[in-house]
Order: structure tokens, then C-alpha cells, then sequence
């Protein structure tokens, strides 16, 4: 890591300037479990261009540069200018712990993440108890990730989807077609007002800021497709379960074969999307032991490319089907926020200090939620075309040999409506999107106590409760599963909701019979999300602080209890934090998303975590810097199976090659199983060299993981 930094007057007491440039160089190495790299080299005899891998090089290099010029425009009135800019670049992150790397290619792909932004600000002391305060700024982001492509490599396009398959556990690189490559080239607007005055007991505070963002989103890279199968490699080449009698030989073993159309560059973009939000405050001093905290905040976001929702091709179909998902959502406007908040100083001289507080808040969407659904709405469409089975040798595929038989034909080009029979989805690993039109913005609760007290001139103690509960939390639900009547996995009708039609016979999709009798098309749609906000969480935190300040010694230790629980392991929405898991059991109206089983942690639950850290002098003018942390494992997820709806895994069974105990044939919780515990310690020495009056020469080293702990956590 290096940085500079200049600053100084440019008119003495009216003009300042300061500026500083940093370079962030990380070699960085992801290791892999020996299990993935097992299961990786099985794949070496298909000669896929697969290269075990046991780590994954991800280098990582950022610059940042900034400058600010301060103006004293006049006694009341004080302004900036400021510009800044960052330039990332980081290699293979695309791949994820189950990717395996190409022979021919092991540097999987390199991101270019480029933003710049330009802020101007003023202030105004109106008076001596008022102040205006009034912001712009214009942000510019680009990304740029590059990735190999099957022509470079030699590759046509047949041989690129039967190098790139997907199992329960690990997949291989997939290999991008065209010279197209994922990018997105975002600006952004801003304008910002804060007013402020003082009223007696009272320190009043609103404004309001206004977001306009005319392209949100970006472009993909098209790929070959994926071709996927029902068990891992081992299982496969070692016939463990004895359905494998030939190895990847043994006809009907292949789930799924998706293509994708070949657009050139299929975008995801949001028109014209903005955000509004506005809020007032006051800190009401009802004594000088008691501070009141009264406020009230609104939220409005228009990010759903609201505009062009009509075009969407799945919406659509399930209009003209009369399934009660087919209607558009309305933007949400009762985004009303109320806050309030307590200090309590109990002896009045700062000693002991108790806090209590309430707020809502309406937590902004990410574009993950929206870019399925833009995918979609466009005049040219981009999805994939499934071909699959319900079982090992039933259905499409049912004599297909991988490697042997020929493909599956693909999709058009440059399709403009749903082709018929193509099972569409958006991605191979995602389905054709579209919102419950019931959708509201998510909203948090959050409700915190905390007290803290002095003990002496140099030491203090801190306790904190938080307790976090989520409402309306978004979460996509497969409504479109294959109808098995007959098992565990499955409960309701083998129809669409709404459609009065027969029910779909067993093994083909729930949609199957209502498109059938619309359009004359069963295989018309394939795994189909609908993203709907009735999804819950819960978060809780326990911190306790102690704290020592001295002149050769200073020491922080700080203990944490936590929970945090969702269902589907979605804690603060899906879309906000992490991914979450399908609902065990389908139906026909998203699953059964609220089942005892789906209940459980989430990816950031860690139930314990002890963090000791400070700054000590030792001899010969030596200062140690320590930090210390120990916490509990985070939990991960256990599949025994990819699920034949098309969407996600099966989890396994307890008893079943689980790690999780239990009643053997019983399904496990989400999340049931934890990785592994964290312990790291960390310090930095240093010692200065005086060099004269005003010189000071510092060296420091820093030393990282010095237990020398792999620390693999949920992995």
C-alpha cells in the first residue's frame, strides 16, 4: 500500500486546497477444500479443458485520487469543490469454491471497475441559529469484465457447452461466445439540502435529497449454456448409487441442457430511475439530564424501469393465462419512516449515559432484483432454452449420452417474443422473472438500548442491545415447479392459480397446462421466480466494550452475542444481503417458503465474537499495535441432490451423509451445518527516528495471520 498527500493555503484565509493519491496492491489466493479439488480432477478424463485447482489466484489492485478546494466566499457563506476517482481491477471473480479453472486458460477473467465524481457544496450561517447547507455531486461508474471466449480459445460453440457442466457441488468455467463482454456505464445526479436551527430547547433539522440515475444496469456477455447433471462426478464415475452402470456413458443421466440466444450484447437496463427522500428531526433538551430524539423520514424509489413493465414477455404470458401474478406492481408510496430516540445523562455530569431508540427505515434495492425482469422487456429478448428431464432416463432427455448424441437444437438469435417449446428461463441458473403484483419496499425495525459509564479518568464500559426485525423482505419463489404429486417435495394443485383448466399431469410443470390451453404450448415457460416481499427476518446483538486509555498503554476488548435468522437464511432481504435458498416443498404459489425447515441462520450468523485490540510502548521507543479475534463458525448450507424444479438444491437428509444429527430421512433445516471457527491475530510495530526539530522518520512492519491459520470458514 502506498499514498501521498499535499494540501496547504492558495489565498491566505479565503482559498485552501489538499489532495492525495493511494495504490492498493493485494496478492491475493483463495484456497480451495481438498474435496473440491478431488471432485474437479474426475472431470480431467473428459478432456473439457478442466485444471484441478487447490487455490484461485485473485490479485487485486486499486487506485484512488482525490483534490478539494475550499472557498471562504464571504463572512456567511463557505463552499468546495471536490473531484475524485478510483480504478480497481481484480482477477477471477468470477469464479466461485465449486468453479474449476481451464487448462488453456487459467486466468478466468479480469474486472475493471472505473468511477470518477465531482461534488460542489455550500454553506450558509443564515444566522446565529440557522444554517443552510446545499450539495451536488455527479458520479460516474464503469465496469468492464473481460473473459475468454470460445473463438479465441479455438473453440466452437458445441465444444464450449460440453465443456461447461454444472453438479450438485462443483462446475467448470463458462466460456463466453461472442466479443461482447459484461459492462456497465452508469451516471449519476445528486442534489442534496440540509436546514438546520435552533428554537429554544429545541435543534431542528429536514431535508431532502433527489437521485436521477438515466441508465442503471448494464450489458451481459452470452455464453454457450450449461449442461447438468443429477449427482457430482464422483458419484457418476464410481456408480455409488448404482444408476450409473457406464460411467458419463450411461444414457439419461444429463438433468438439464440449457442454451442461450446469441444477442450481441443483451442488456439489462432501468430507464430513467431516480430516488427521493426527504426528512425532519428534532432534538428536543427537555432537561439537562434528558435529550428527546423525535424524527420522521420518507423513501420513494422508482428503479423498477416502472415505465416499460408492460413489455415484459413473462408478465405477459401470465396475463393472458389469468394467473393472479399477471398484473403490473405499483411503485410504493407509503414509505413513511418514524424514528425516536432518549439520552439519558442519570448523574448529569456524563458518567453514566443510558440510550433508547425506535426507527423504521425502507432499505434501498440493489439491481439484482430488477435485472432478470429488465432482461425480458427489452425489443430483443435474452433467456435460455432448457431441454431436461425429471429423472435419471424420463423425459427429453431420456436417451441422451453426454458427449455422444447430438445437441439439443438452440434458440434464435435475436428472439423478439417466447418462442414456442423453449421451457424459458433467463440464466441457466435462474429463472424467467417477474414480480407478485402485491410487491412492497422492504422495511427494517430496528429497537437498541445501550448504557455506558466512566469508571475513573481513563476507563469505560459500554453495553448494547439491538434487535432487528425485517418486514416485507423480498425473495423470489419458484412458482413454475414440475408437478410431483406424489412425493414429500410437493403439496397443492398441479395448476396455475387462477386457471380453471385441468391440472397438469404428473411431471410436467404447473404453467404446462394453462400455456397449453392459451397458446398451445406446454413447454412454453421453465422455471419461472416471482419476487414477492413477504419474506421475514430477525437479527439480535448483545456488544459489551471495555475500554483503557493511557499514555504508554491503550487496550479495547469487546465481546459480541448475536443471532441472525430468516426464513429461506435471507436476514435483510435476499437482495440486500446475501442469496437464499428455494423453499423445500413447491407448490403453486412459490412453495412452502414459511415451513418449519426453511427457518434458520444466515450467512453473516455468528454466534460468538471476542475482538481484543490496542497500542502498547516497549522498549527502545518500540510501539506494538495487537489485534486479536476469535468467533464462531458461520453456517453453510448441505445438499444431497440438484433439484429437478430447475431451481436450487435439495437439502440433504439427516442421517444421509448430513453432518447435521437427527431422525434419519428427515430433512434438515437450512443452514444446518457450520464451517469452521475464526482465530487471527494480527500486529503492526513501529519506532520513529528523529531527524531534527521538524523532521520525523517512521518505520513500521506489519504482520498478518500469525498463527499461520487457513481460517476457511463456512467453507
Amino acid at each position: 500500500q502506498y499514498g501521498a498527500s499535499i494540501g496547504g493555503p492558495v489565498v491566505q484565509d479565503r482559498v485552501w486546497y489538499h489532495g492525495s493519491v493511494e495504490l492498493i496492491d493485494q496478492k491475493y489466493t483463495l484456497p480451495l477444500a481438498r474435496r473440491i479439488t478431488d471432485l474437479q480432477s474426475y472431470l480431467v478424463p473428459l478432456n473439457i479443458d478442466v485444471l484441478p485447482a487447490t487455490a484461485y489466484r485473485q490479485p487485486f489492485e486499486d487506485l484512488l485520487g482525490n483534490g478539494k478546494v475550499n472557498f471562504q466566499l464571504s463572512q456567511d457563506h463557505t463552499g468546495f469543490v471536490r473531484y475524485a476517482i478510483e480504478r480497481t481491477t481484480l482477477y477471477n471473480t468470477g469464479l466461485r469454491f465449486g468453479s474449476a479453472l481451464r487448462a488453456t486458460h487459467p486466468e478466468w477473467d479480469d474486472n475493471h471497475f472505473n468511477a470518477w465524481n465531482m461534488g460542489i457544496g455550500e454553506t450558509w450561517v443564515v444566522s446565529p441559529t440557522t444554517l443552510n447547507s446545499f450539495n451536488f455531486q455527479y458520479l460516474h461508474y464503469k465496469q468492464n469484465q473481460f473473459v475468454p471466449q470460445c473463438a479465441e480459445m479455438g473453440f466452437t460453440p458445441e465444444q464450449c457447452l460440453l465443456q461447461t457442466l454444472v453438479f450438485p457441488s462443483v462446475s467448470t468455467s463458462p466460456a463466453p461466445m461472442t466479443s461482447g463482454f459484461p459492462s456497465r456505464d452508469e451516471p449519476r445526479w445528486q442534489i442534496k439540502d440540509d436546514f438546520s436551527m435552533l428554537l429554544g430547547e429545541h435543534s431542528l433539522k429536514l431535508g431532502a435529497d433527489v437521485s436521477f440515475m438515466p441508465k442503471l444496469g448494464g450489458t451481459f456477455a452470452v455464453n454457450a449454456g450449461s449442461i447438468t447433471f443429477f449427482d457430482d462426478p464422483d458419484v457418476i464415475v464410481n456408480n455409488t448409487n448404482g444408476r450409473y452402470p457406464q460411467g458419463f456413458r450411461t444414457p439419461g443421466i444429463v438433468r438439464a441442457i440449457a442454451r442461450i440466444t446469441q444477442n450481441k450484447l443483451p442488456n439489462w437496463h432501468t430507464e430513467d430511475a431516480r430516488t427521493f427522500g426527504g426528512y425532519i428531526n428534532d432534538d428536543w433538551r427537555l432537561s439537562s439530564k434528558l435529550t428527546l430524539n423525535l424524527g420522521l423520514r420518507y423513501d420513494l424509489y422508482y428503479i423498477m424501469d416502472q415505465p416499460n413493465l408492460d413489455k415484459n414477455r413473462v408478465y405477459q404470458v401470465l396475463k393472458a393465462i389469468g394467473s393472479p401474478f399477471g398484473d403490473i406492481p405499483k411503485t410504493d408510496t407509503n414509505n413513511f419512516a418514524p424514528r425516536i430516540g432518549a439520552a439519558w445523562d442519570i448523574g448529569g455530569d456524563g458518567r453514566d449515559i443510558v440510550r433508547l431508540g425506535y426507527g423504521m427505515f425502507y432499505p434501498i434495492q440493489c439491481i439484482t432484483p430488477f435485472y432478470t425482469q429488465n432482461l425480458f422487456q427489452e425489443p430483443t429478448i435474452y433467456f435460455t432454452q432448457t431441454t431436461a428431464n425429471s429423472a435419471i432416463g424420463v423425459g427429453a432427455l431420456a436417451d441422451y449420452v453426454y458427449g455422444v448424441s447430438p445437441l439439443p437444437a438452440g434458440p434464435p438469435a435475436d428472439p423478439t417474443e417466447i418462442p414456442r417449446g423453449a421451457l424459458i428461463s433467463s440464466t441457466p441458473t435462474t429463472s424467467a422473472s417477474w414480480y407478485d403484483p402485491n410487491l412492497k419496499d422492504q422495511v427494517e425495525h430496528i429497537i437498541h438500548a445501550g448504557y455506558a459509564k466512566q469508571l475513573g479518568g481513563n476507563m469505560m464500559v459500554a453495553a448494547d442491545y439491538t434487535h432487528i426485525e425485517g418486514r416485507n423482505e423480498w425473495r423470489p419463489l419458484e412458482v413454475n415447479p414440475l408437478c410431483t404429486a406424489q412425493g414429500p417435495a410437493f403439496e397443492g394443485e398441479c395448476r396455475s392459480p387462477g386457471f380453471q383448466g385441468p391440472e397438469a399431469a404428473i411431471g410436467r410443470r404447473i404453467l404446462s397446462t394453462a400455456t397449453e390451453a392459451v397458446f398451445g404450448d406446454p413447454n412454453m415457460l421453465g422455471p419461472t421466480e416471482i419476487v414477492f416481499s413477504n419474506n421475514r427476518s430477525r437479527y439480535d446483538e448483545l456488544a459489551l466494550v471495555f475500554q483503557r486509555r493511557g499514555t504508554t498503554a491503550s487496550f479495547q476488548a469487546s465481546y459480541v452475542l448475536s443471532g441472525a435468522f430468516g426464513y429461506g437464511a435471507a436476514v435483510g432481504g435476499v437482495f440486500v444481503n446475501g442469496s437464499s435458498f428455494v423453499p423445500e416443498k413447491a407448490n403453486n404459489t412459490g412453495g412452502c417458503w414459511d415451513c418449519e425447515t426453511e427457518w434458520g441462520p444466515g450467512f453473516s450468523d455468528e454466534r460468538h465474537r471476542l475482538t481484543l485490540f490496542g497500542t502498547f510502548e516497549l522498549p527502545f521507543g518500540i510501539e506494538a499495535a495487537p489485534t486479536f479475534t476469535v468467533a464462531s463458525a458461520r453456517p453453510y448450507q448441505q445438499y444431497r441432490a440438484a433439484n429437478p424444479n430447475g431451481a436450487g438444491s435439495l437439502r440433504c437428509y439427516a442421517g444421509d451423509n448430513c453432518l447435521t444429527p437427527g431422525s434419519t430421512g428427515e430433512i434438515v433445516s437450512v443452514h444446518s451445518a457450520r464451517g469452521q471457527s475464526l482465530i487471527n491475530l494480527n500486529m503492526r510495530t513501529s519506532k520513529a527516528f528523529r531527524l531534527n526539530d521538524s523532521h520525523e522518520l517512521r518505520v513500521f512492519a506489519e504482520w498478518f495471520n500469525i498463527p499461520n491459520r487457513a481460517n476457511f470458514g463456512q467453507n
